[in-house]
Parts: C-alpha cells; sequence; structure tokens
C-alpha cells in the first residue's frame, strides 16, 4: 500500500457525532494457581482490575484519542457503573451533553477474566456479560432522539455503533440528509438506509446473507448485495488478518491487512477501525483511503491486551516501521 495520506494525517476540528450503546468494560487479572477441589475449575488468585470504556464508548474514546471532536449520545444507568463510565470518557475529553442517565435501566457491564501461570500470557478464561431485560422506555428514547437531531446539524460526520441494546432505532434516522454517516452494527444491517458506509464483519455479513461465506467471491456478492438493498455508498468487510474488502457501485477492492505484529486480544479492535475510518471520511478522504487508515488502526489495536484507544503517533510509528 502507497499510503498517500500520510501528510493529512490530522483530525483536529473534525466534528464526530456518535449514536450507540455505551458499555463499561471491566478486565479482572490474576494468576491460576491450582484446580479447585469443589468443580473442575481453574482457582485464580485475584491481582488487579482495570475499568475501559467498552462497546460505543470504545469507539468514541478512539475517535477522542485520534484527534476528533467527540460528541456522544447514548444511555447509561443511575449505577455505579454508570458514574464509572461517565468519569472514563469524560477523562478522554468527549462531550457528554447527549449522554441520558436512567434509573430504569442499569448500565451494561462486560466483565473479563484474565489469567494464566507464572511466567505465561494471560488469557481470557471467562466474560461475564451484565445486559438490561427490559427495552428503553419510550420517553428515554424520544431523549437521545432530541439529542442526536440538536447535535448531528453541526457535524462532520455521523457515526453509529450498534451493539444491539437498542440505543439506536434505525427506522427513525434519515441518513440520507446531514453528514454522512458510518454504520457498524450487529443483526440489523439492512434496517440502516442511505449510510455512507457500512462495516461488517465477516461473520454480521453471513448473517446478512443467510449463510456462510466461504470464498471472496461469496464475500463480495454478498457485500455487493446489503450495498444495493440499503442504498450505501459502500460496504466495508473486515476479515481479521485477511485484511478488508471495500464494496462499491464501481466494484470491489481489496485493502491488505497491516503489519506483522503479533495478535494479543481482538477485543474492541474493531471500534478502532470503526473510528479511524470515520474521522477518515468525515475529514473528505475517499473510502479506499479511509480504509487503509483503518487496517493500520486495527493493527496496532489487536497488539493490545484488552481495548486500545489508538492515536495518531502510533500510526505514524507503524508506518515509519515498515
Amino acid at each position: 500500500m502507497s499510503f498517500t495520506w500520510c501528510d493529512r494525517l490530522d483530525f483536529s476540528g473534525i466534528s464526530v457525532v456518535l449514536l450507540g450503546d455505551l458499555v463499561l468494560d471491566r478486565f479482572l487479572f490474576g494468576t491460576t494457581v491450582r484446580v479447585s477441589r469443589e468443580a473442575p475449575v481453574p482457582v485464580i488468585r485475584y491481582e488487579g482490575e482495570t475499568l475501559l470504556p467498552g462497546g460505543a464508548a470504545n469507539a468514541a474514546a478512539n475517535l477522542a484519542s485520534l484527534g476528533g471532536e467527540v460528541a456522544v449520545v447514548g444511555l447509561v444507568g443511575m449505577d455505579a457503573a454508570g458514574d464509572q463510565l461517565c468519569q472514563l470518557l469524560q477523562s478522554t475529553g468527549v462531550d457528554l451533553q447527549g449522554v441520558v442517565r436512567s434509573d430504569r435501566r442499569s448500565t451494561i457491564t462486560k466483565t473479563r477474566v484474565m489469567a494464566g501461570g507464572l511466567g505465561t500470557v494471560r488469557q481470557q478464561v471467562l466474560r461475564l456479560d451484565r445486559e438490561p431485560d427490559e427495552e428503553i422506555d419510550r420517553e428515554t428514547q424520544q431523549k437521545l432522539t432530541g439529542h442526536l437531531d440538536a447535535l448531528r446539524s453541526h457535524a462532520d460526520v455521523l457515526v453509529l455503533s450498534d451493539y444491539g441494546y437498542g440505543a439506536i432505532q434505525p427506522e427513525a434516522l434519515d441518513l440520507g440528509s446531514g453528514p454522512p454517516a458510518v454504520v457498524d452494527s450487529r443483526g440489523q444491517l439492512r434496517r440502516f438506509r442511505g449510510a455512507h458506509t457500512l462495516k461488517p464483519n465477516h461473520e454480521e455479513l453471513s448473517q446478512d446473507a443467510g449463510g456462510a461465506l466461504h470464498s471472496t467471491h461469496a464475500i463480495d456478492k454478498a457485500a455487493q448485495a446489503l450495498r444495493s438493498a440499503s442504498d450505501a455508498d459502500a460496504v466495508l468487510v473486515t476479515l481479521g488478518r485477511h485484511g478488508m474488502r471495500m464494496a462499491q457501485s464501481s466494484g470491489v477492492q481489496a485493502i491488505p491487512a497491516h503489519g506483522d505484529a503479533e495478535v494479543a486480544d481482538v477485543t474492541g479492535a474493531g471500534d478502532s477501525v470503526l473510528a479511524a475510518y470515520t474521522l477518515a471520511v468525515g475529514s473528505g478522504w475517499s473510502p479506499h483511503e479511509a480504509a487503509e487508515l483503518a487496517t493500520v488502526a486495527g493493527g496496532i489495536a489487536v497488539a493490545h491486551h484488552g481495548t486500545h484507544q489508538v492515536r495518531i503517533d502510533e500510526i505514524l510509528g507503524a508506518l515509519d516501521h515498515d
């Protein structure tokens, strides 16, 4: 790849509005010491924990760390986890005026237990998700919509980070007007009409296509079908170590994966890809240029344990290494 955009790596002043499902990521670290006598499970000696923005909150943190001016629209509970998540986002410089606090719904929390033996790399051995059972009530949904309408009119780009928890109602959005919209959605891609870009991974595209996609030809065909059905300008399919496929009306282009670093953890890497791509689109880059930047950001993110907020200096460092 030529990376002709290196001299344009400055996203300061790019205004981004993000609507999505905000999550608190909790990482518990420990050392495996023995097998329990009570059940065939490892006993892990607790050594510490870390709290990080997760879900759409991780995408927002990545947008901010890459230099964007970010306003978030989303929902958190009136609980300790909600306080912690808001504090984490505030520390990144994200604008939280569009965040609604609700006493009817708990903050989505994902707890990962990372453990290993002495001298070995810690691996994820358990994930415990705290998810709300109830749907978002109408009053809260109206507040979210009101915040979005007020903020998006002044934005350069809109990003929708849909983890399926209800903060986003696709039919209530007019993506054909206003700033270009980049959409990352689990399970309801076709409900977003008129977006600039839809960003499924391989699994999500397979789900949309109704079956497994075992070849590049099948992936390209499914991506073009999704683009046509949703009236999107582009569909960017992320394929991990196999890079990306960019489907547009002119055809499909391959974007190779960047870097040769060992994958430490894929947690949150899609959010880093989403953030880099979104800022590039908001800056007027072509979809192909934006995808090249995004694959560099993704390669940096997977080299870190847990979610990671990619920075411009890291991207420049990765390109210098090449």
